[in-house]
């Protein structure tokens, strides 16, 4: 099958030409180009060097010298702009963090899901009602579309919605960097092994302990946060984009790092041309359909001027299928010689729902699936990179163990239930999973 190459001239608007998938069907047009005009005139959220410090990151971790952590919120609500809610985040991701770090005995990249994860791609169109006789109602796309209330009218896309959302996502990048002059590499770790201990989590305290008692290797200042989100619609990613006269590039400065997601990632339509074109590291997602002949296009599309882990690799085949996936993939990015950024996305290729109809996600399937990754790559002589999770900074069950889900009946409701889409781990969820897949390196040491 033969991709349409992208070979024309890039431009910001290039991509208006083309086709285009999960974008909201505004009713006012005058007025949505009125606030992309507006947004556009608005400072930028993240300078541009940092987005180069970012890009040098993940270039250390391409060649095995760090490792990524892309955590987060699957929609971030609106409502989540509170100095309080940003402390909670910023701690949560730290803790993470400073956990792999330990069990890895490697500097840990953190991008957070956060300071603008504010929409999502929907696989339906309508969500149908649970009462009878209700009518289905468009699909939650996240506030910066439209709000969560389920009627036919409050889910109408609303264009002042972007600019709210721009305006909030410098709240929240505000409040993240003022978290990020409070807190310290010892606070951190002395909360880490508190929430451990609390959490019962016997296995991990003690070998937290013994690891807190031996001298350190980690740098006493915490790492930086990075901001990213999906690149979703597109009027919004534009009016953020600006043109640098030093480097003579065009960067996204309402976020450090941005993907593409296994809905949006098509060859010969807009997505892919807004991205193609603009500075900063991004991401793609890789799914079961994916196959060679896309990839190599991706890498030769996406990255033209050849720069190493300018694209990370976001992989989410489900447990089943990423050794035979990867088996396909990973020749063409050898064959290609440019290093990528391989990470893993053990959620989104998996789900499942409980005897009450709750969406759920098993957490031993996700450590199986990133087991089999990282055991593919070796294979190959490549290494996985980085992890991309959903998250909460708030002790939800929403993700379980497989093992208890026989235990649910149909009237068993998993509760705090609060994700206004997917479900997400808890911060015990990620520290259990993280000893699970790399605990065997800690007790090494």
């Amino acid at each position: 099958m033969t991709y349409p190459p992208h070979e024309h001239d890039w431009s910001l608007n290039s991509w208006r030409k083309l086709p285009i998938r999960q974008q909201p069907h505004y009713d006012q047009l005058d007025h949505l180009h009125q606030i992309e005009h507006q947004l556009n005139r608005k400072a930028a959220v993240v300078p541009t060097h940092q987005i180069q410090q970012l890009l040098n990151s993940l270039q250390r971790a391409a060649l095995g010298q760090q490792f990524v952590l892309q955590a987060g919120d699957c929609a971030e609500p609106f409502a989540d702009a509170d100095p309080a809610v940003s402390k909670h985040k910023y701690l949560n991701l730290m803790l993470m963090a400073t956990w792999l770090e330990l069990l890895i005995n490697q500097p840990v990249v953190i991008i957070g899901r956060i300071a603008g994860q504010f929409s999502k791609p929907r696989s339906q169109l309508y969500e149908h009602s649970s009462r009878p006789n209700q009518p289905s109602v468009p699909v939650f796309r996240g506030d910066l579309v439209h709000s969560f209330t389920a009627t036919t009218q409050a889910r109408r896309p609303d264009p002042d919605r972007l600019l709210l959302g721009s305006y909030l996502t410098e709240v929240i990048a505000n409040d993240l960097r003022t978290m990020a002059t409070k807190l310290n590499r010892v606070d951190c770790l002395a909360e880490l092994m508190n929430h451990i201990q609390t959490s019962q989590l016997t296995s991990l305290h003690n070998a937290l302990t013994n690891r807190y008692h031996e001298p350190i290797d980690l740098s006493p200042q915490l790492p930086d946060l990075f901001f990213s989100h999906e690149a979703l619609l597109l009027n919004y990613e534009q009016a953020l984009s600006h043109y640098s006269a030093q480097s003579q590039q065009y960067y996204n400065q309402g976020a450090h790092f941005l993907w593409l997601g296994n809905r949006t990632r098509h060859l010969g339509e807009a997505h892919i041309e807004y991205m193609r074109g603009i500075a900063n590291p991004i991401g793609v997602k890789l799914g079961p359909a994916t196959t060679p002949a896309e990839l190599s296009c991706y890498l030769k599309v996406l990255n033209p001027q050849q720069i190493p882990a300018k694209l990370t690799l976001i992989l989410r085949f489900g447990r089943h299928q990423v050794r035979a996936k990867l088996h396909e993939l990973i020749p063409v990015v050898t064959e290609h010689k440019v290093p990528v950024v391989w990470m893993m996305d053990p959620m989104h290729g998996q789900w499942t729902y409980t005897p009450s109809g709750q969406k759920t996600r098993h957490i031993e399937v996700m450590i199986a699936e990133i087991t089999e990754a990282i055991q593919t790559l070796k294979q190959f002589g490549h290494r996985l990179g980085g992890l991309h999770l959903e998250t909460s900074y708030d002790q939800v069950n929403e993700c379980i163990y497989q093992a208890d889900h026989h235990l649910l009946s149909p009237e068993t409701t998993l509760s705090p239930y609060t994700s206004q889409c997917d479900p997400r781990l808890n911060l015990t969820q990620v520290l259990d999973m993280m000893w699970q897949l790399f605990g065997h390196s800690a007790a090494a040491h």
